[in-house]
C-alpha cells in the first residue's frame, strides 16, 4: 500500500520514481566499491524527499489562498454593509432631530398666529367706551 508522499509525488511527478529507484540500484551495487557514492545516494534521496514535500506543500498553498480570497471578499462585503447599516442610523438620527425642531418651529408659529388673531379680535371690536348697549 502506498504512502500519501508517494501517491503525491506518482501524480506531481511520475519520473522521480524512476529516478530514485535507479538511484538506490547504482547505491547497492557499488556501495561496498565506492563508500562515498553511498552518501550521495542518501543526499540524491533526502532531495527527492524534500522536493515531494514541497510539491504537496505548494498544492497545500493553493488551496489555503483559494479559500482565503473569498473571505476577504465577504468580509470586504460586510464592513460595506456595516458601514451602510451605520450612515441609516445615523442620517435617521438627523432626520428626528430635524422633525423634532421643524414641530417645535410649527408650534412657536402656531402660538404666534393664535397671538396675532387675538389680538386683531382686539382691535376689530374697538375701544369699550364706543359700544351701544
Amino acid at each position: 500500500m502506498a504512502t500519501k508522499t508517494e501517491d503525491t509525488s506518482e501524480s506531481i511527478k511520475p519520473g522521480l520514481g524512476i529516478i530514485e529507484e535507479a538511484v538506490n540500484i547504482t547505491d547497492n551495487t557499488l556501495s561496498p566499491i565506492f563508500p562515498v557514492i553511498g552518501v550521495a545516494t542518501s543526499l540524491i534521496n533526502n532531495i527527492l524527499t524534500i522536493h515531494e514535500k514541497i510539491q504537496f506543500n505548494e498544492k497545500t498553498s493553493k488551496t489555503i489562498i483559494d479559500r482565503i480570497i473569498p473571505a476577504e471578499t465577504a468580509i470586504k462585503f460586510l464592513k460595506i454593509r456595516k458601514f451602510v447599516k451605520e450612515s441609516l442610523t445615523e442620517n435617521k438620527q438627523q432626520i428626528n432631530i430635524c422633525y423634532q425642531e421643524i414641530c417645535h418651529i410649527k408650534t412657536q408659529l402656531e402660538a404666534i398666529q393664535a397671538q396675532q388673531l387675538d389680538s386683531q379680535k382686539k382691535v376689530h371690536k374697538g375701544p369699550s367706551c364706543y359700544k351701544t348697549s
